[in-house]
C-alpha cells in the first residue's frame, strides 16, 4: 500500500485499505490477536494450527516445548502403529516418552499446576538429532542476540531431576552419558513401565493405546498432527508462499533462525489434511 500514489486516485477508484490492517493480514498480527481470544474463553486450537512468533522470546520458549512434546507423541504414534518397531529396539526411548506423557497429562488435567519442561537429558534420550549441536546452536543464538535464551536454559537446568546447574552443563560436554541418565531416572522417577525392563512389544502397545486415547480427548489437533512432527516456517510479512520452509528437526530450525534476519512464524503443518478426491481443498 505504500507504493500507491493517493493523489492520482480517480473518484471512481476504490482501495481496500484500513488503518492497522496488519493486525489481521500479517501472520504475526493475526496469531497474536487470535491468542487473545483466550480472554473470551475461546480455545483457538479448535480451528487454528498451533503457531508461534519465534522472534518473541516467550513464544519461542513455548514453541520449543510444543515441538518436543509433539515429537514425543509422534514417536508414541509410530510405535503404536508398529510401522518401524526396529526403531525402538531399546526400551529406554519408549520408557522416557511414556514418562513425559504421563507427567504432561497430569499437568494438563490439573489447572494452575507448575509445569515441568522437558529436560535436556530427556531430549537427548528421545531425540534423533545431535543434541550437542542443539545446545551449541542455542548458545550461539543467545550470543548473537537473536532471542534471549537465558531463561529457557535456566528452566531446563532447574528441572533436571534435582541435579545442579554445573552437572547439567557438563552433561553435553561429556558426550551425553546415557547410562548415568538411565540410572538417575530409575532412582528418581515413577515410570509407567520401568518396573519391568523386559516388557514385550505387546505390553508396551497396550500402555500406549491407553495414553494415546487420553491424548485424543485432550488435544483438538491430535488427529491432524500426524507422526512426522513437521512444522512450516513462514516470513511474517510475505504472501503467496514466498520464503516458506517445511522442517522436522529442531537443529534445522535453530540454524534457519541463525541465517535469516526476517521475522518468522513457525506453525504446525497439517500432516493429515481433509482431502476431497485425493486433493487438498480450501
Amino acid at each position: 500500500m505504500r507504493d500507491i500514489k493517493y493523489e492520482s486516485i480517480k473518484p471512481h477508484q476504490i482501495i481496500n485499505f484500513y488503518k492497522n490492517i496488519g493486525q489481521l493480514t500479517k501472520k504475526s498480527g493475526l496469531t497474536k490477536n487470535l491468542k487473545n481470544l483466550i480472554f473470551k474463553n475461546i480455545d483457538i486450537d479448535n480451528f487454528y494450527p498451533r503457531c508461534y512468533d519465534i522472534s518473541e522470546r516467550n513464544d519461542f520458549e513455548d514453541f520449543m516445548e510444543d515441538f518436543k512434546i509433539t515429537k514425543v507423541i509422534s514417536l508414541l504414534k509410530e510405535f503404536s502403529d508398529n510401522s518401524n518397531p526396529e526403531k525402538f529396539n531399546s526400551s529406554q526411548k519408549i520408557s522416557c516418552c511414556l514418562d513425559i506423557i504421563e507427567r504432561k497429562i497430569n499437568e494438563w488435567n490439573t489447572p494452575f499446576q507448575a509445569r515441568k519442561l522437558i529436560t535436556d537429558k530427556e531430549w537427548a534420550t528421545i531425540s534423533e538429532e545431535d543434541t550437542v549441536s542443539y545446545r551449541k546452536e542455542l548458545e550461539r543464538l543467545e550470543r548473537m542476540n537473536k532471542i534471549g535464551f537465558s531463561n529457557l536454559s535456566k528452566k531446563n537446568n532447574n528441572n533436571n531431576y534435582g541435579n545442579s546447574n554445573q552437572e547439567n552443563q557438563n552433561f553435553f560436554v561429556d558426550n551425553v552419558n546415557y547410562n548415568n541418565f538411565n540410572n538417575e531416572r530409575e532412582e528418581n522417577n515413577n515410570y509407567a513401565v520401568r518396573k519391568n525392563s523386559n516388557k514385550s512389544y505387546e505390553d508396551y502397545k497396550y500402555v500406549l493405546a491407553e495414553y494415546l486415547e487420553k491424548l485424543k480427548k485432550i488435544f483438538p489437533q491430535f488427529t491432524i498432527d500426524g507422526n512426522k512432527n513437521i512444522w512450516i516456517m513462514k516470513p511474517s510479512g510475505l504472501s503467496r508462499g514466498r520464503g516458506i520452509k517445511c522442517v522436522s528437526g529442531l537443529n534445522e530450525i535453530l540454524l534457519f533462525i541463525k541465517k535469516n534476519s526476517n521475522q518468522y512464524m513457525v506453525q504446525k503443518y497439517i500432516e493429515n489434511p481433509l482431502l476431497v478426491l485425493g486433493r487438498k481443498v480450501n
